[in-house]
C-alpha cells in the first residue's frame, strides 16, 4: 500500500535525499520535505508547501519549483533555472521576499497581469461566454458575462457589477490575456436577466 499524500495514496516514490521524497499518485503528485528539511526553506517559499492543514508538501504543477530552487545540488542546472523562472513568473512576491531580488513587470507573468488588472478596474471584462449554439445567442454572436474589473488573481470576481452582452464573434476574437475587455458597453446589446 502506498504512502498517504494530500493527492491520494502514492503509487510511486523517489527518495532524492534524506527528508526529500517525491511522490506520484494516479492523479497528481509532488514533493514531501520532512520537517527538519522544510525548515531550511525560506519562510515566504515555505508557505507554498501548505496543502490544506498539511505542511511540507509541494505539488508537481508549480510548487515543485521551491524544492528544485532551494536544494539545487539534487537537481540539474537546467531544472534549477527552470524552477527559478517558475517562481519569478507565478510567485513573484514570495520569490522577492525570499531572495531580496527585485522583479519588474517584464520578469513575471503575475506582475504583468497585476499591472493590466489595475488598468481594467473600471471596465467590464468577460468572465464567461456562450456561442451561438446556445438557444438565446443569435448566429455570429457570442453572449459574454462581463464583470466590472474582471477576475482577481485568485480567480474570484473583483466586483458584483455585471452585464450580459451580445458581442459579434470578430469582436470577441480580439480577447486579451485577461479576457474580453468592453471598451464601450453601449456598443453591444445587453441581455437583460442574463442567459
Amino acid at each position: 500500500m502506498g504512502t498517504w499524500t494530500p493527492w491520494g495514496r502514492s503509487d510511486n516514490s523517489v527518495r532524492h535525499a534524506p527528508g526529500v521524497m517525491e511522490y506520484s499518485t494516479p492523479g497528481h503528485g509532488g514533493y514531501r520535505l520532512s520537517p527538519s528539511v522544510d525548515v531550511l526553506v525560506p519562510g515566504p517559499l515555505r508557505e507554498l508547501g501548505k496543502v490544506g492543514r498539511h505542511t511540507g508538501w509541494y505539488e508537481e504543477d508549480l510548487c515543485y519549483a521551491v524544492v528544485h530552487f532551494c536544494f539545487p545540488a539534487l537537481f540539474s542546472a537546467e531544472q534549477v533555472e527552470n524552477a527559478r523562472d517558475v517562481l519569478k513568473n507565478w510567485y513573484p512576491d514570495a520569490y522577492m521576499a525570499a531572495t531580496g531580488e527585485w522583479l519588474e513587470e517584464k520578469d513575471s507573468r503575475v506582475l504583468r497581469e497585476r499591472a493590466l488588472r489595475a488598468t481594467l478596474k473600471d471596465k467590464y471584462v468577460g468572465v464567461t461566454a456562450w456561442g451561438d449554439w446556445h438557444d438565446k445567442v443569435p448566429a455570429g454572436m457570442v453572449a459574454v458575462r462581463c464583470v466590472k474589473g474582471g477576475r482577481d488573481e485568485r480567480g474570484g470576481f473583483v466586483t458584483n457589477d455585471e452585464k450580459h452582452l451580445l458581442v459579434p464573434e470578430p469582436d470577441y476574437a480580439k480577447s486579451g490575456p485577461l479576457g474580453f475587455v468592453v471598451e464601450d458597453p453601449a456598443k453591444y446589446t445587453e441581455v437583460v436577466g442574463g442567459l
